[in-house]
Order: C-alpha cells, then sequence, then structure tokens
C-alpha cells in the first residue's frame, strides 16, 4: 500500500480549496494525513472548512511566499509522520481522479 501524506499551500482559494480537499477525501489509496497552510485572507470561510473538514490540519501563518508554506507542510510531515515516505504536495486549485494515487508512480517528480 502506498503511504503518503498530502500538503496544500493556500492564498485566498477557499472554492478551489473546498474542491481539493473533496477530491483528497475520494481516493481510492487515502492519504494518511492532510495539512493546509493558509495565508487567512478570510478567516470566516476558512473556518466553514476547517468544520466540513475536521480531520484535515489546518494552520494559518502569515503569507511568506508559497515556498515557507511548502517548507512548513514538511517540516510538519517530518515532525508527525516521519515514516511516511512520500508528500504530495498540491495548488488548491487542483482536483484529482479517485484513483490519482492508486495509479501515480511515488517516488519522482510528476
Amino acid at each position: 500500500m502506498r503511504r503518503y501524506v498530502a500538503g496544500i499551500v493556500n492564498h485566498g482559494s477557499y472554492e478551489d480549496l473546498a474542491r481539493c480537499l473533496a477530491s483528497l477525501s475520494q481516493q481510492d489509496t487515502r492519504p494518511e494525513a492532510v495539512f493546509v497552510v493558509d495565508t487567512g485572507v478570510d478567516p470566516s470561510r476558512l473556518q466553514a472548512l476547517v468544520g466540513e473538514y475536521a480531520s484535515v490540519g489546518f494552520e494559518v501563518r502569515p503569507n511568506l511566499g508559497w515556498g515557507a508554506g511548502v517548507n512548513r507542510i514538511l517540516a510538519r510531515v517530518g515532525g508527525e509522520h516521519p515514516d511516511v515516505p512520500y508528500v504530495l504536495l498540491l495548488n488548491p486549485d487542483i482536483e484529482l481522479d479517485p484513483d490519482f494515487a492508486a495509479k501515480t508512480p511515488m517516488g519522482g517528480i510528476i
């Protein structure tokens, strides 16, 4: 079985983020965890997603750019899931087919 964690860096794209999270929740091979780093553009819209996706690890951080958000996700994966070999980094406007994780070779750049 493939073991992976998914991470999303979001800056105000809450509708896209909702669709991305929905596609992750429908994966045939689900991630062991999902982390979202959000810049806090719209706290009420973020709170609605937090309520809908209670298992997702949301974190609000200052907007220091996409790379800083990715670094935060990778640090969190390293601290909370150090034995998981793969991290799937996504932009919020990505919607995955349900069999994406099952069919995609892991270990390289896609």
